[in-house]
């Protein structure tokens, strides 16, 4: 379980992945109802989607969290600017990330 309150989640026919503000992401196998896989952030997690390749987050930070679920690897997009405005929210599709900042902006970044 989470020790903070639950803010996002996402499910297919396999998995249910949560975001808290306990900083982590938990993935949940469906069918054994147990833990496949976790990991943890430097900021409370505000948004996620996934597909069966990535996991994209956002976290109260200035760039966005991909997880890349087959290498198992972290990597993150966006922010690099000075004064980057933190990114309230993302959603991922067919290899494409759209994040929506503090400041009112959005960006589409290709991952």
């Amino acid at each position: 379980d989470h020790t903070a309150p639950v803010t996002c989640l996402q499910f297919d026919d396999k998995h249910l992945a949560t975001g808290s503000l306990d900083r982590s992401i938990r993935i949940w196998d469906l069918r054994t109802g147990g833990i496949h896989d976790a990991f943890a952030y430097e900021s409370p997690i505000t948004s996620l989607q996934f597909d069966s390749r990535r996991i994209v987050s956002s976290n109260c930070e200035t760039t966005a969290k991909i997880y890349d679920r087959i290498d198992e690897k972290h990597s993150s997009c966006g922010g690099k600017d000075a004064g980057s405005a933190i990114i309230n929210y993302v959603r991922y599709k067919e290899g494409y990330l759209v994040e929506g900042r503090a400041d009112g902006k959005i960006g589409v970044w290709a991952v």
